[in-house]
Formats: structure tokens, C-alpha cells, sequence
């Protein structure tokens, strides 16, 4: 666990060149399952092989209807809407295939439970963003800029609940639990926070509706670390479109939007009076074309490859952070429900 604000270190996954590209089976074809295809096809190292819905054939001349037609394939991406997620690790883990899992490992904390060991056996690769970005590669690469980060302020949104075709969309159907917004946004965050700092000592979640709907469409987080940073997060559906990540340090402040990223620092700038001034506000690099959530998906995905190319097993610090981050959503939630009680 780190403390005093400070970064835990990475540890690092070998990326592998294989002699042939590696087949990847889709389940799921709409939106973010179709996002992922299209990562799948541009890779140099991988293929697309079947994709998968059940109930209707998918636009693409490898839609199936039929899930084994998958178990040819030398992995699995189940990208469903997440009450399906547990349902479809069980059937495919029995084939003995590598998956990649979409965040949350499962709907509700008992099929969770019922998930730890299949996690652990360690060919189950569960994606949570920014572990592997360049928010986190420009957090380690000016920490000495930033210094002992002290808060952490969070902001995730778009206008989904207000949009029509939300009426259509899972996120927000009558199918899915309350914590839709906790599970499915700031889930990300409480993983990444958690991946850097460690488990926290005290947390705090409220959950609202502003949208037209009676849907719950807003989620409020706190994470507070007793020797470390605080951090607070708003992921919503029903506010406009924005992006924002500020990291406020000792000695420096380092904000990320979505395609920018700004550093102010150092600390120790006065006038000629020798009173404090505001320090350099500096635009760092960041790659043109390549929005923060985009690269970090394709760079996670990247990590699942050089995993499954090297035959090799999800590393035991990836599987015990993707356990602590289910760990404190179930938790998030629990605390919430006693309190509403």
C-alpha cells in the first residue's frame, strides 16, 4: 500500500511479437463490444473471429448466434451489458480460453464472490481504464513536478439520460440495478485510485436522479487515505459532456481533459517582493488524434495480448487489485444501503 500521496510502483507486463496473430471471439456487438472489435482489427497481432449475440445475428459477416461457434477462438472478450458478465465468464472459463472481461466482473456481489475463484485461476484479464494510459504515464513521468499529491477531483460525464435513445439504452433500462452509474463509470475510478494508493480507510458514496427519467443517473464518491491523498469523484449521465482529472500536489497541479493535458509548477515562484506568484501553466505532449479513454482501451487490450501470446497467466498483482476494486464497490454500496436503512 503507499502512503503520503506517493505512487505505487508498476509492475511491468512483457509484450511478446508472436509468429501468428491470435484469434479473438466478441461477445457482444453494440457500442462498446464494437469498440473493441475495431481495436481487435487494427491490431497487428490479432484477428477477429466469431462475434456473438444471442438474440439477434450481429451486422458483420462473422455474427453467430450460436456461442460455441467461439470455441475456436484463442480468446474471449465478453463485452455485454453487465448482467450478463458473470453468466458468460462461467460458460467460456469451462473451454479453458483467456478472457477478457469488461468491468464489473459481475451484477451483484454474490455472483462476485462466486467469480473469486475463477479470477484467480489466472487466464481471466478484468478491464478496468487507466491503469495502462497516458494519464497514468504523465503522473509518473512528472511526479517530481507534481510532488506529494494531497487531492485527487474527478469529473466524468455526458448527457445520456437526456438523449432519446436512452429509452433503448441498457445503462439506463428498468433491467439493471440502481448502482448502474457506480458500476459502469466509476468503477474505473475507484479501480485506478485503488491501483495507485492502495485500499482506502474511508469512503462515501451518494447516488441521484436529475434526468427526465426515474432512473438513478449520478454517482458521488469520496475516497480519503489516512496517510495519503483524498479523492472525489462525479461520474454522471445527466450533465453535459465533460472530461476532466485534476491531481493537485506539493508542487504542482497537472489537469486532464480529454485530448490535453496542462502541468502548473513549481510552487516556489514570487515576485520581486518575494510574495507568491502563480507558477508556469505549461501544455504537455500528448499524442494528436488519441482521446485519454480510447489509447487507454487499446493499451489495455494490448497487455491482455502479450499475456495470452506469451501462454502465460494474468500476474497475482493485477488479479488481487481487480478483486479490491469489486471488493470496495460492493462495499461502496453496502455502506450506502445501511445508512439509507
Amino acid at each position: 500500500m503507499a502512503s503520503g500521496g506517493r505512487l505505487i510502483p508498476v509492475t511491468a507486463v512483457a509484450c511478446t511479437v508472436a509468429d501468428k496473430k491470435s484469434l479473438i471471439g466478441i461477445i457482444g456487438d453494440k457500442r462498446h463490444a464494437k469498440r473493441l472489435r475495431e481495436i481487435v482489427e487494427s491490431s497487428h497481432e490479432a484477428e477477429v473471429g466469431f462475434i456473438f449475440n444471442p438474440r439477434s445475428l450481429p451486422d458483420h459477416p462473422l455474427g453467430t448466434t450460436n456461442l460455441h461457434d467461439l470455441r475456436g477462438s484463442d480468446a474471449i472478450i465478453i463485452a455485454t451489458p453487465n448482467q450478463y458478465h458473470f453468466e458468460y465468464l462461467v460458460k467460456v472459463t469451462k473451454w479453458g480460453k483467456y478472457v477478457f472481461l469488461e468491468k464489473p466482473i459481475a451484477h451483484n456481489e454474490d455472483d462476485f464472490l462466486n467469480s473469486i475463484e475463477i479470477i484467480r485461476q489466472g487466464k481471466v484479464y478484468v478491464n478496468y481504464n487507466y491503469r495502462y494510459s497516458l494519464l497514468d504515464e504523465k503522473l509518473r513521468e512528472y511526479k517530481e513536478e507534481i510532488g506529494k499529491i494531497i487531492n485527487v477531483e474527478v469529473v466524468s460525464n455526458n448527457g445520456l439520460a437526456f438523449n432519446d435513445e436512452a429509452k433503448k439504452d441498457w445503462r439506463l433500462s428498468d433491467r439493471e440495478q440502481t448502482d448502474t452509474v457506480l458500476r459502469t463509470k466509476a468503477i474505473h475510478w475507484i479501480d485506478y485510485l485503488s491501483y495507485l494508493f492502495g485500499e482506502p480507510q474511508n469512503m462515501s458514496y451518494r447516488r441521484k436522479s436529475f434526468g427526465p427519467r426515474d432512473q438513478v443517473d449520478t454517482a458521488f464518491i469520496s475516497m480519503n487515505w489516512q496517510e495519503g491523498p483524498s479523492a472525489s469523484v462525479l461520474t454522471s449521465y445527466a450533465a453535459p459532456l465533460n472530461f476532466m482529472v485534476t491531481v493537485y500536489g506539493t508542487n504542482g497541479t497537472i489537469t486532464f481533459r480529454k485530448s490535453s493535458a496542462t502541468l502548473i509548477s513549481p510552487r516556489d515562484c514570487f515576485d520581486e517582493r518575494g510574495l507568491f506568484t502563480e507558477p508556469p501553466e505549461v501544455l504537455l505532449d500528448y499524442p494528436k488524434g488519441r482521446s485519454l479513454y480510447t489509447d487507454s482501451l487499446a493499451k489495455s487490450f494490448q497487455r491482455f495480448l502479450s499475456i495470452v501470446q506469451g501462454g502465460s497467466l494474468v500476474p497475482e498483482n493485477m488479479i488481487d487489485q481487480s478483486i479490491l476494486t469489486e471488493t470496495l464497490l460492493n462495499q461502496f454500496i453496502k455502506e450506502y444501503s445501511l445508512k439509507r436503512g
